[in-house]
């Protein structure tokens, strides 16, 4: 037999969906690979938060998000709203220069 089937570890990237069975791997506004290695650290030490991947061999059910969920107003959904910057790489960036300062190529 094999391992990841008598441990009972089967991940499967449909752990959390929308109403309307989109994956949220897909549909997240922004790409967040750090929750992908939460979601898979979570078959390796169960203590890790769920993320995008569910464990069938466990018979673990998808986390449907309903829209009504959210908090936030977006303006695809509300005219009166006002889409804010999404500041992910500033902090990277910064860092990188920093680091990077005093080693020139």
């Amino acid at each position: 037999a094999y391992n990841f089937l008598t441990s009972k570890r089967v991940a499967r990237v449909d752990g959390m969906l929308s109403e309307g069975d989109d994956l949220d791997w897909y549909e997240s506004r922004i790409v967040r690979p750090d929750w992908a290695v939460e979601g898979l650290a979570r078959f390796i030490d169960p203590s890790h938060t769920r993320k995008y991947f569910r464990n069938i061999a466990e018979n673990e059910t998808p986390i449907v998000v309903a829209k009504d969920s959210c908090d936030l107003k977006l303006p695809v959904c509300d005219s009166t709203a006002e889409a804010a910057p999404i500041k992910v790489l500033a902090p990277i960036l910064e860092q990188s220069n920093q680091t990077s300062a005093g080693a020139r190529c």
